[in-house]
């Protein structure tokens, strides 16, 4: 029996050197998408008056204003990890098997890690082929989630550098997100620790931010 068929652009994207990756959703695409038959109409049930609708607008007004608040920052270092690094006090942890996700935020400025066991096949000579596929792992769905808008956008990655953070292997890429509200940017830091591997999004800052120098200053992967 074969196997069942890969999508053949994703494994040839995780297999080349990630330098430069964009992605966009034209005006043109983004008609074909809204288009509705005339028939559909006729499939969709009337709506009562007096049943209260969801106001999308309000709660993404709110989630924007929550995501906007200053916030204390701290040193956050979760004990299943060997992670430590300063983050806005708000910090969430979602564990899903040995893979552990933080998500904090403050001023506009969201900071979301992935943290993953190293393979016990893992060795040092592969360091550039983990981290390029590290880089990808967090590129190709940042950049889905950024064209899922109403609105004509391009997604973009460009590969900044190789880096030692805390003295593990580490790959520093910007991003930006062109948009008709506007234009945003973003960094991945993608690093390889002693003992776990880890996936760095930052979003609405670049690395010259504040925020994001306290972050990448802060982090350090200690021997548990």
């Amino acid at each position: 029996k074969s196997e069942p068929e890969k999508d053949s652009s994703d494994m040839k994207d995780f297999s080349s050197e990630l330098t430069n990756y964009k992605i966009e959703k034209p005006l043109d695409k983004l008609i074909k998408e809204i288009y509705i038959p005339a028939d559909f109409y006729t499939l969709v049930a009337p709506i009562n008056p007096d049943e209260e609708v969801p106001d999308e607008k309000n709660e993404a007004e709110l989630a924007k204003k929550n995501n906007n608040q200053k916030r204390e920052w701290k040193e956050f270092f979760p004990k299943d990890d060997e992670l430590t690094v300063e983050l806005p006090d708000n910090v969430k942890t979602d564990i899903s098997g040995a893979s552990l996700t933080y998500d904090a935020d403050s001023e506009g400025v969201s900071f979301m890690i992935i943290s993953q066991p190293k393979p016990s096949s893992q060795i040092s000579d592969l360091d550039d082929q983990v981290l390029n596929t590290l880089a990808w792992s967090i590129a190709k769905p940042t950049g889905n989630l950024s064209l899922m808008g109403n609105s004509p956008s391009v997604f973009e990655v460009n590969f900044v550098r190789k880096e030692s953070l805390s003295g593990q292997p580490a790959r520093i890429y910007a991003y930006t997100v062109n948009a008709c509200s506007g234009k945003t940017g973003g960094l991945f830091v993608v690093l390889i620790g002693k003992k776990r591997n880890y996936s760095v999004n930052i979003r609405g800052a670049n690395e010259q931010d504040p925020q994001t120098q306290r972050f990448l200053k802060s982090l350090k992967i200690t021997a548990n």
